[in-house]
């Protein structure tokens, strides 16, 4: 028998920042909690590269990727830009609205809004989330290239196919086949209903707009190389996006504001079917990214089932503010610094680190390897100051 000695094989490094970690779960499981929903996600997400820096479910599984929700109101900046690229609608068309429509006259399903909107524009139907203006849109696209060609969109745009994250059980989600669909389908998935998507897929989908009008591979690596692949002319993604401020400066997106921040984004709040039938239960999410002017961060949050308060706006979109206060803290090099715990070091030369420790009254540090900055340390950031604390070196810029 002949012997093969093993081999060191390649290393991989996780595009996960484990503080922004613990500090999003926490986030989300207070929101969980103070809402009493079933469970909380929250996806972080470099908008021109797709590297994830966040990934939190407070579940015991990875329903990130093996998990789907109806997108609701999340999927009409989608089905707004397929209306623009397809030319079935253009940026001047208005409805009136008057709270309400009836898709389907044969059929007994009246689809509603939260209010009457009165006389809608095109962008204002996005800021607005108005659903009598969205299932119009979605008529207009149905007329133009039919239900077999707003499948292929729907695909190019990330559903119904998984994304190809690196992670063991990444679903496809639920797309039915055009030929599969009944008459009031056009209607419903124009406002997020009768589709399923995982979370990885929603803000990957959303990202386009962030990349005017290129979808990204979202990627758990570190060093993986870009993938992305065109959707959307420029022009398309632009107005989009455009719409995605205003719903943060003026429509139902106003709790996810940061001051000194151009944000865009979109409110979804989703019923839920339970045994084939809608119920008084709801997803609700915000999905945005920020600087809305040159993107670096796409963030979703998703609460399962809140109770009392449950529009996206109210529940998810504060969650998010929250989110990008702490991107924004790190961005700005500020250490957060909490009696007992330890915090962030990497990433400072080490005269500023131990200065930090020597604050905390920490005596007791050991240094190890060359080089004049923190890369790693012990405990991790927010742990227990307990033991020694350890400081590895680099000297890597």
């Amino acid at each position: 028998m002949n012997y093969s000695p093993p081999e060191n094989g390649k290393d991989v490094w996780l595009s996960l920042d484990l503080d922004l970690q613990r500090r999003v779960y926490d986030i989300i499981s207070k929101a969980v909690e103070g809402h009493s929903a079933e469970a909380g996600h929250v996806i972080v997400m470099e908008s021109k590269t797709g590297r994830i820096l966040s990934m939190v479910t407070t579940r015991n599984w990875n329903d990130l990727i093996g998990g789907y929700i109806e997108p609701g109101s999340t999927i009409k900046p989608l089905v707004y830009a397929i209306a623009l690229e397809t030319h079935s609608a253009s940026p001047d068309f208005t409805v009136e609205c008057e709270g309400s429509i009836k898709p389907v006259e044969q059929l007994p399903v009246i689809i509603r809004d939260i209010e009457k909107h009165g006389l809608v524009d095109f962008s204002m139907g996005i800021v607005k989330s108005c659903n009598v203006m969205s299932v119009k849109v979605g008529e207009l696209i149905t007329e133009k290239i039919g239900v077999e060609g707003f499948y292929e969109w729907l695909q190019k745009v990330g559903f119904g196919e998984k994304t190809g994250i690196e992670m063991e059980g990444e679903i496809a989600g639920v797309l039915r086949e055009a030929k599969k669909w009944s008459l009031i389908d056009p209607a419903e998935i124009s406002i997020g209903q009768g589709i399923g998507v995982t979370p990885v897929q929603l803000i990957a989908s959303l990202n386009i707009f962030a990349n005017d009008g290129y979808w990204v591979k979202p990627t758990i690596l570190k060093d993986s190389p870009v993938e992305k692949r065109k959707v959307f002319s420029k022009e398309t993604a632009d107005m989009i996006r455009q719409a995605m401020v205003r719903v943060v400066e003026e429509g139902t997106g106003k709790f996810a504001q940061v001051k000194g921040m151009t944000i865009a984004g979109k409110t979804g709040t989703a019923q839920k079917a339970v045994g084939g039938e809608y119920r008084n239960l709801y997803h609700s999410l915000f999905v945005g990214f920020f600087p809305a002017e040159d993107p670096k961060y796409t963030i979703l949050v998703h609460l399962d089932s809140p109770s009392e308060a449950f529009y996206g706006g109210e529940v998810a979109a504060p969650v998010f503010r929250e989110i990008v206060e702490v991107l924004t803290e790190k961005e700005d090099g500020r250490i957060r610094v909490v009696e007992g715990l330890m915090p962030d070091l990497t990433g400072l030369p080490i005269r500023d680190a131990l200065l930090v420790l020597e604050s905390l009254g920490v005596k007791d540090v050991e240094i190890k390897g060359k080089g004049w900055k923190v890369s790693e340390q012990t405990p991790p950031p927010n742990h227990p100051l307990e033991g020694p604390v350890i400081l590895f070196l680099s000297d890597q810029k």
